[in-house]
């Protein structure tokens, strides 16, 4: 067992052994092994046997590990913020607390929530434009033209029945026939007018529908964005409380557990030699 290691761990620790307890005597060994070792006189009687040296030497690895645990779980009862909370996770905060399985629970399912949203994203993007389009009916050809054709249709031919009526009865000239036209030729021309403007957004739609699919396609997928950002946003913050507290409260519930094994490992290592040992 080396001497400067164990020296080491007593300095980061700040424990000062004394004579005549455990951990004095198994500085006592050490330092007559190695002197023992230098001057290859053999192998003396060890005043701590093999199975007490290893037994404090463990509880000082404990000690150890106990020290470098404590700032972790101060950071972790007294975090406030995300970034807190971030850091605390980074440092080991939940390999050295036991949070309960239905918060564990409860946190996975926070985070496969954001990820089935942004696997959902990622599929879609893969998708051709053509068939994200189609899918989801992002953009349809403009619609109108059947209607307005029929109702020019039905317009002429009411305005040409008439004509043919009021001829028959040598009605053409009287005021029921030229309100009659009046009004045909006027549902007449909107219709035409109308079949003109929808056959024009009709032609237009055709002829730039790559580039109006890729806009809708484009909007879509920025939108579930922006809905899946509010959907992380939200989350975090909601993770962020419920870690906030129950990382607070496990850390505490630790550090105590920490601090009476500190003090138990202590009065151990400090208790009078051999009674300890024993």
């Amino acid at each position: 067992m080396n001497k400067d290691v164990i020296v080491n761990i007593l300095g980061e620790l700040k424990i000062s052994p004394q004579k005549n307890t455990l951990l004095g005597t198994f500085l006592d060994t050490l330092n007559d092994s190695q002197n023992d070792a230098d001057s290859e006189a053999g192998d003396p009687p060890s005043s701590v046997d093999k199975d007490a040296q290893k037994r404090v030497f463990d509880r000082l690895k404990r000690l150890q590990k106990i020290a470098l645990s404590m700032p972790i779980l101060k950071l972790g009862a007294e975090a406030t913020t995300i970034n807190e909370v971030n850091q605390a996770k980074v440092q080991g905060i939940e390999r050295l607390i036991d949070l309960p399985d239905n918060v564990i629970t409860a946190l996975n399912s926070l985070g496969e929530r954001v990820s089935i949203s942004l696997q959902n994203i990622n599929e879609l993007k893969s998708l051709d434009i053509d068939e994200l389009v189609q899918k989801f009916k992002l953009s349809s050809a403009p619609r109108g033209i059947e209607v307005s054709i029929l109702a020019l249709i039905i317009s002429v031919s009411i305005t040409i029945l008439s004509f043919v009526a009021f001829k028959a009865k040598d009605l053409l000239h009287s005021q029921e026939a030229y309100w009659v036209f009046f009004i045909g030729g006027m549902i007449s021309f909107i219709s035409f007018n109308a079949v003109v403007v929808n056959l024009t957004k009709l032609i237009r739609y055709k002829s730039n529908k790559e580039k109006i699919f890729k806009e809708a396609g484009q909007r879509y997928i920025e939108t579930l964005e922006q809905k899946h950002s509010e959907l992380k946003q939200r989350t975090e913050q909601e993770a962020f409380h419920l870690q906030q507290r129950e990382y607070s409260k496990a850390s505490r519930i630790k550090t105590s557990e920490y601090a009476e094994e500190q003090a138990s490992i202590l009065t151990e290592l400090n208790s009078s030699f051999p009674n300890a040992a024993s």
